[in-house]
């Protein structure tokens, strides 16, 4: 039995790009719907998101070796891999993206004895491009740019789509590159360096999402980063199956940063103890910042979070709000379990986004790190930020 939903839930649209320009409604054969947009670990260093689709293939028509099928240019089978996939909600006539990406895999399955066939449809999204190009050294280039103009570098050297991204500007100025070494790691090492994030949001740019780079800066001027995108609690966005934890993991007292200069910039005292080496960062006072801010977000006070919770939205409202969230847009928590009558109130950011989509069944997971930090700034500018004793240039 494919998917169907009634009036109160959103229409899902799967298409794929079988002729170039051209996109094929499938959603007709969908069984179920798995995306997932892991979490960053509170870095800003997300890796690639996936989906896993279950497509009814009993009449051969996702089989790559039926050219008889529907699928077949000049008898060739069009259903091949690194072609383009859309996966859509739509609910009050507003479309939102939930997974653009290529396709990874086409695998066919014959359950129930062989009385049955389904295709596994996975998909990765234009992240997972990045993580398999690798770069062939240059002489060094880029200095003292602007942490947003390397990640077009590197995207440029990559011949990644300049329609599919969505760059910030960042904060820092940065040492040279030779744009070698794996393209994820190059991004990576941005953000590590200007203290931003880097994802591929589905709803960013177009129909086919794009890389988004968000600097530093944002978190403190934008609003989809300053101003509530959600609440959940029992009066508004209701949820279910919070996930609230004190690990020892989070915990930072002494961060030692080096940038650019070779100089050890160290923050705190004692343990544990972060290390960050070869950032492009040029400042000596930017590098100092981002240790100091590494020790701000893992202070022991700081340390009960909200990690994750789930809803299944009910009403129009909800959909309308939780459809729309996006990677790193602020939330409030309010979590008020009736057993134990204490109330825990949290301030995040979005940090993944996961779909499980079943026969009139729709849950969606979210995963968060603490915004409790980005509110030590008390101006819309970054200048001097003062959190509990300490002072940085942010």
């Amino acid at each position: 039995m494919t998917v169907s939903f009634g009036a109160d839930f959103p229409t899902l649209t799967l298409t794929v790009e079988f002729a170039a320009g051209v996109h094929t409604d499938i959603s007709d054969y969908v069984r179920s719907c798995d995306t997932n947009r892991p979490t960053s670990d509170e870095t800003g260093r997300y890796s690639p998101g996936s989906a896993t689709i279950v497509l009814d293939n009993r009449t051969g028509r996702f089989t790559p070796a039926n050219l008889a099928g529907p699928y077949v240019s000049g008898g060739v089978t069009r259903v091949l891999p690194e072609i383009t996939v859309r996966l859509r909600a739509t609910w009050s006539s507003v479309d939102y993206n939930l997974f653009c990406g290529v396709v990874e895999d086409w695998r066919d399955e014959f359950p129930e004895f062989g009385y049955d066939a389904v295709t596994v449809l996975t998909v990765v999204d234009r992240l997972a491009l990045m993580a398999s190009w690798d770069g062939s050294a240059v002489a060094a280039v880029g200095d003292l740019e602007g942490s947003g103009a390397r990640v077009t570098r590197i995207l440029d050297a990559a011949s990644f789509p300049a329609s599919m991204r969505s760059l910030d500007a960042g904060e820092e100025y940065l040492s040279t590159t030779t744009l070698d070494g794996n393209g994820l790691d190059q991004l990576h090492d941005v953000v590590d360096s200007e203290g931003g994030s880097v994802w591929y949001e589905p709803q960013a740019v177009g129909l086919d999402g794009g890389v988004r780079f968000l600097g530093r800066g944002a978190k403190v001027t934008a609003a989809r980063h300053t101003t509530n995108q959600a609440t959940f609690s029992a009066g508004s966005t209701r949820f279910r199956d919070p996930v609230v934890s004190s690990g020892r993991e989070r915990i930072v007292r002494t961060a030692a940063f080096t940038g650019s200069t070779g100089v050890v910039q160290v923050s705190g005292s004692g343990v544990p103890r972060v290390t960050r080496t070869g950032l492009f960062t040029v400042s000596d006072a930017s590098v100092l910042a981002l240790a100091e801010f590494a020790v701000a977000v893992g202070l022991p006070a700081d340390n009960y979070r909200v990690r994750e919770l789930s809803c299944d939205p009910v009403n129009g409202q909800t959909w309308a709000t939780v459809l729309a969230l996006r990677m790193q847009d602020r939330c409030s928590v309010v979590i008020a379990p009736p057993v134990t009558g204490v109330t825990i109130t949290r301030p995040v950011f979005v940090d993944g986004i996961s779909h499980t989509i079943r026969n009139r069944q729709w849950s969606i997971t979210f995963s968060f790190q603490s915004a409790k930090a980005w509110d030590g700034f008390a101006g819309p500018v970054f200048d001097t930020g003062v959190f509990d004793t300490a002072v940085f240039f942010f």
